[in-house]
């Protein structure tokens, strides 16, 4: 992967964001007790990356840690211990806190007395800076804002990776990288990466990516501003995108309890849908976005898992074309059940299970159409 060859090895190879760079490698060297450091910003704009750096240039150890580390009491205790400890293989340590606004309030308590008891740096990313939970916290702590990078810095540094690797593109090509990366140059490599495998398919590609990246954006983040932005920036209606929704929330989140709450989010989307179609009161639509807030802030935590999602599986058996004879079996089936044709869809495996065992009966043409929506084409020869 692109993103992986040309990763920085240095500080000095960073994108942008030089000044804040030396601003933490100078915070960490003072490193004052009884203080923290945040660190803010927009997603690939290296602040992760910079920590990772600079530990590994100072020889200091790096004790990662996340929301999760502050859960549990006895962890909490053995976090306080070890962070008083010295290190004997290294100059020192930095201790790591990822997405600090995601911390529960008793954790952040934990972390009040993390940031008073240690000798050594404690440095922090936060999403959300203006969370209110993180009032107090920020009085004992400096903060260091990274910004996206600068479009001219993004468009020279692709050309010179399209140069390197022998990729055919021009600079349309590439601005439309540069605009939709949105100053993220893990995105921005990904996208040129793609021009490689699939030469010729960049506005299939470009539509394809912006679904996955909108759907990965929702199910990972935890900042409400973050699922606004990916919802506007989407080049899918809001109906698609919860049809996409629908179909990986069961693959990212774990726990009984994130799965019952954005489940329960997406019933309420499907009665705003409906009360729409029959009412016609477009007015109610104003209600979804916020709606798709709280299917993202359902899970506790951010997963750090790689998940591969899939659309949905209309779109996965008939890809880009619109199938009319399907949308007239789903209005049969939703004035049949008295539910909407987005919920009938969801009883299509039902249903073809019941028609392939003769409990119920339709149509010759109908059968078609519902066997070869749920995979079950072949049988339609048996049955």
């Amino acid at each position: 992967m692109l993103s992986k060859k040309y990763k920085p090895r240095t500080t000095e190879e960073i994108l942008g964001n030089q000044k804040q760079v030396f601003e933490i490698k100078k915070w960490i060297k003072k490193n004052k007790k009884g203080g923290a450091l945040i660190i803010t910003g927009p997603p690939g704009s290296g602040k992760t990356l910079s920590v990772e750096l600079i530990a590994r240039e100072l020889k200091y150890d790096l004790i990662k840690l996340d929301a999760g580390d502050f859960r549990n009491p006895e962890n909490i205790k053995k976090l306080l211990l070890s962070s008083q400890q010295k290190s004997l293989m290294s100059k020192g340590k930095i201790i790591f806190i990822d997405e600090l606004d995601s911390v529960s309030s008793s954790g952040l308590k934990a972390v009040h007395e993390l940031i008073k008891q240690s000798p050594y740096p404690i440095v922090t990313i936060v999403d959300d800076i203006y969370s209110r939970k993180l009032v107090n916290i920020k009085k004992k702590c400096d903060v260091i804002k990274f910004y996206k990078i600068r479009q001219p810095s993004l468009m020279k540094f692709l050309k010179k990776i399209a140069e390197k690797e022998g990729i055919r593109t021009n600079d349309i090509i590439l601005k439309k990288i540069v605009a939709t990366s949105n100053g993220d140059v893990r995105a921005a490599l990904n996208d040129l990466e793609s021009l490689s495998v699939n030469p010729g398919e960049d506005n299939y590609r470009d539509v394809e990516n912006k679904i996955f990246e909108t759907i990965n954006v929702i199910l990972k983040t935890k900042n409400p501003e973050n699922v606004r932005i990916a919802l506007k920036n989407s080049n899918k209606t809001l109906d698609e995108i919860v049809w996409w929704l629908e179909e990986n929330i069961k693959r990212e989140y774990e726990k009984k309890e994130e799965l019952a709450k954005a489940y329960d989010a997406l019933s309420r989307i499907d009665i705003i849908q409906t009360r729409i179609m029959k009412r016609q009161a477009w007015s109610l639509q104003s209600y979804i976005p916020d709606l798709v807030i709280t299917i993202a802030l359902s899970k506790n935590e951010k997963y750090k898992k790689f998940v591969n999602y899939s659309p949905p599986t209309f779109f996965l058996m008939y890809g880009k074309r619109k199938s009319k004879k399907l949308d007239a079996l789903l209005e049969k089936m939703s004035k049949e059940l008295h539910v909407s044709k987005k919920t009938a869809m969801n009883y299509l495996n039902l249903v073809a299970m019941l028609v392939k065992n003769k409990v119920i009966k339709i149509d010759k043409e109908d059968k078609h159409i519902l066997f070869e929506a749920t995979g079950q084409i072949k049988r339609i020869n048996h049955t």
